[in-house]
């Protein structure tokens, strides 16, 4: 249970981190340095799509333990829908998904108005990545295990679940 819940909050943290790592874009046009230019945007390229891959095997390292730690177990595993098609789960999905539905109109708002801000635009892209991303975690089939069997009734972990 501790791995699963490890590798499941290892993978939101490095989500986060891709999606914050769009932000130093804005600061990419001022350096006038062609090659500083260069291995700026380079970096943040290899740091936003190194926390996506990464955030995505530890996702699906949590779901194999998951799903290998009901079968030892016997217990049925979750038919509920993926994360992705899920809505309003539990407390965080409430959260994400609102402003999942706030970033998606700031995004729609920038692009209808036509805004020059870069500011405006990445930021309101950067939040969208982000919340997309945090809807599916949080709405997901490893969220909902970690909130059911993540902890006995009275608070405690169990010594064999860990």
């Amino acid at each position: 249970m501790k791995r699963i819940k490890r590798a499941f909050w290892i993978s939101v943290s490095l989500a986060v981190l891709g999606a914050l790592d769009l932000l130093p874009i804005m600061g990419i046009g001022r350096i006038i340095d062609l090659q500083e230019k260069r291995r700026s945007s380079n970096l943040i390229g290899a740091v936003f799509w190194g926390c996506l891959i990464l955030s995505q095997i530890f996702f699906w390292y949590a779901d194999k333990k998951r799903r290998r730690w009901l079968q030892k177990r016997s217990l049925p595993a979750d038919q509920g829908a993926v994360g992705a098609f899920a809505f309003f789960q539990n407390r965080c999905a409430i959260v994400c998904d609102v402003m999942m539905i706030i970033s998606g109109a700031s995004v729609l708002a920038a692009y209808l108005s036509g805004t020059n801000s870069a500011l405006i635009v990445i930021t309101s892209v950067a939040l969208l990545l982000l919340t997309v991303q945090l809807h599916c975690f949080f709405n997901g089939r490893n969220f909902r295990f970690i909130n059911k069997y993540g902890k006995r009734r009275d608070g405690n972990e169990s010594k064999k679940d860990i």
